[in-house]
């Protein structure tokens, strides 16, 4: 098991022509009209009160427009780890991905890898991260362009309107999905843009070092026979092909950091209801609190202290359950 963790700290620099964590420049026409009936749009819906809102909500109707798409290339990629005999079917070279998979290892529903959509972020929630973003462009603690190329609106820098969570028991699969983006053969409209590598960032908290969280831009097809297969609505434009539509959100977590950070949000949820209405909260399907509940220790904590890591690390864990 320590040969399968030791691929996660290994995973490769993505090129810096690539590197990006904003949105492409503004298209202002595709994606602004509700219906084909050409019905107002809800861009410009605060009559230039609120710009930052204005490109949020734009940016809502494109991710509206692109979410069929992103959900598709997502699913080549699991789909094909989750068919593959070994890395090597996945193009993978032996030298770097010589071990086998360990179907012994599963996530959800038995597959190797398991991909869930999240829901497309609203406008509204977006805003404070927005104007947060704003107030560092001003101090200059932010850039104002991004490879030579200007950052239009502080809500350029929301890039998680359309996101997913790949979830696997083995992390073996964590660097395997990972290069899999990395060679564009697959999924050739997904580009990786940008890499936190949390599992093994020591400045962070040993509760937050549970993935690998990385921006993807979704590529326009880049021919014909990609448009048809995309679920795009229109017609191929030549002029698009290959150019970035949109910044998107993918982590790579392992199965048993997804249930606790389930459990967590559970309880937090919890403890935002009101005295009064706590009982029906938990009989609507809420989390049921068992006072005698056994404590359990998560397989991949178990693991990664047979793998070297410290005691307290484990004790660590355990209280965060």
């Amino acid at each position: 098991m320590k040969e399968r963790w030791r691929k996660i700290e290994e995973l490769p620099k993505i090129s810096s022509d690539n590197e990006r964590n904003c949105q492409p420049i503004a298209n202002t026409t595709y994606g602004t009209n509700r219906t084909n009936q050409h019905e107002p749009s809800l861009f410009s819906s605060t009559n230039d009160t609120n710009p930052k809102l204005e490109r949020l909500q734009h940016l809502f109707l494109l991710s509206r427009a692109f979410a069929r798409f992103f959900k598709r290339q997502m699913e080549l990629v699991t789909n094909k780890v989750n068919n593959a005999r070994n890395p090597q079917a996945l193009g993978l070279n032996h030298d770097e991905f010589m071990l086998p998979f360990n179907d012994n290892l599963t996530a959800t529903e038995g597959k190797r890898a398991h991909l869930t959509m999240g829901p497309i972020k609203e406008p509204e929630r977006a805003l404070k991260k927005a104007e947060e973003y704003g107030k560092e462009m001003k101090e200059e603690t932010k850039p104002s362009e991004i490879n030579g190329i200007q950052v239009l609106s502080p809500s350029d820098y929301v890039i998680d309107f359309l996101r997913c969570t790949i979830e696997v028991e083995d992390p073996y699969l964590v660097a395997v999905i990972y290069a899999v983006l990395l060679k564009e053969k697959v999924a050739t409209c997904l580009q990786i843009c940008r890499v936190k590598n949390k599992f093994i960032d020591k400045k962070l908290p040993r509760h937050i070092q549970t993935n690998v969280l990385m921006n993807l831009a979704l590529l326009y097809p880049h021919d014909k026979n990609e448009f048809e297969e995309s679920g795009l609505s229109g017609t191929f434009d030549s002029l698009l092909a290959g150019k970035c539509l949109m910044v998107c959100e993918l982590q790579i977590t392992m199965k048993d950091f997804l249930h606790i950070k389930r459990l967590q949000h559970s309880y937090y949820e919890l403890t935002r209801v009101e005295d009064t209405d706590r009982l029906s909260f938990l009989l609507m399907g809420g989390v049921f609190i068992k006072p005698n509940l056994e404590e359990k220790v998560p397989k991949v904590v178990l693991e990664m202290s047979k793998d070297g890591e410290e005691n307290d690390d484990l004790e660590f864990y355990k209280k965060e359950l």
